[in-house]
């Protein structure tokens, strides 16, 4: 939900009326969570298994049967929210095919009062994949333009496409003083708290780099909290949820930890370099794989991987090396980008 909340903040800013939903629970809480289960479990037990999915369904064009069956779980409360509140503009940040359907299809026929809702997708991966995409879409906000060619495989013919960034809070636009006065690097685990192969990580930053400090970002996971701070390392710290994330990877000489989209995002905007550690099949993988290829950051795949990366990270320096083209490949400013674009052509 962080771009969600990044994008109603930036909109709300600029004196548009904003409601957040999330589909697939306000049609279903159960299946919603019975798939979020399924998403944890099949990443964390079996990832292959996730990989392969994500790569069987990668060929499939946007209007295959197999994505509108989906909709099953997030379909009904869309149509109903949309219906209810008759929006300028619907700004989709997960991919999902409900807006796909021939209800709404009718909709952009006309209803007889000139309503028409426009459609932006705002990608949240630096991985393109045709799940994102799909009719009735007037733009998609992309997080970097070297993903435009592979985004134009499967724009329907008349889709925009804007390079904006992924939309991030206000915080990443403002500088912070240091959460800490001692050299550290942090381990971002993910909101969920939930980092493969962490202590075998831990270990690796307390041999190649003793004179920092080492906290442990949780999340709102407090089991993780609690098993960082049962080893009782010197210079391991637990760290629960903290809403500024941005003042510690600003701060930080090196960020480790997963690969999500956001979370590359952020430390992008913070100019802080990182190592994206055992990166998960599929999305994962494939923004790991962006991040080496933009020159921002290393992927380890084990321990040994781990310290030859930070072994390279070193020479250059660590934050020194990297803060400038970090900087240059962020879009700290990302969600004003994408509201400012929404507001000009409501009122334009």
């Amino acid at each position: 939900m962080r771009v969600a909340e990044a994008l109603a903040a930036a909109l709300t800013h600029r004196a548009a009326k904003v409601q957040v939903m999330d589909g697939f629970r306000a049609t279903n809480r159960w299946l919603a969570r019975c798939n979020e289960w399924v998403y944890e479990a099949t990443t964390r037990w079996t990832p292959w298994l996730y990989g392969a999915s994500y790569r069987l369904t990668r060929g499939l064009p946007p209007d295959h049967l197999f994505w509108q069956v989906l909709t099953i779980s997030s379909g009904r409360a869309v149509r109903r929210a949309v219906l209810a509140t008759k929006p300028d503009w619907i700004l989709q940040v997960f991919p999902d095919h409900a807006l796909a359907a021939p209800w709404f299809s009718g909709l952009l026929a006309g209803d007889g009062t000139g309503w028409r809702p426009r459609v932006g997708v705002v990608l949240t991966d630096f991985a393109i994949h045709p799940h994102w995409f799909h009719r009735h879409v007037d733009v998609y906000f992309l997080p970097h333009e070297n993903l435009i060619p592979a985004a134009a495989r499967w724009q329907e013919a008349g889709s925009a496409t804007e390079v904006s960034g992924i939309p991030l809070r206000p915080q990443f636009t403002e500088r912070h003083d240091p959460p800490v006065s001692e050299p550290y690097v942090v381990v971002m685990t993910g909101g969920r708290g939930v980092l493969p192969g962490w202590t075998e990580a831990l270990q690796v930053l307390l041999s190649e780099l003793p004179d920092h400090a080492v906290y442990v970002l949780c999340g709102r996971n407090e089991g993780m909290r609690e098993r960082v701070a049962h080893l009782g390392w010197p210079r391991v710290h637990a760290v629960g949820f903290v809403d500024q994330v941005a003042a510690w990877l600003q701060h930080a000489a090196l960020a480790v930890g997963k690969a999500g989209g956001v979370s590359v995002a952020e430390a992008l905007a913070s100019g802080c370099p990182q190592v994206l550690y055992r990166p998960q099949p599929g999305q994962e993988a494939e923004n790991a794989a962006w991040v080496e290829r933009m020159g921002v950051g290393l992927r380890a795949n084990d321990p040994s991987e781990l310290r030859s990366a930070i072994a390279a990270l070193r020479q250059r320096g660590l934050r020194k090396g990297m803060e400038a083209v970090c900087r240059a490949a962020g879009r700290p400013q990302a969600a004003d980008h994408v509201a400012a674009y929404i507001v000009s052509r409501v009122n334009g």
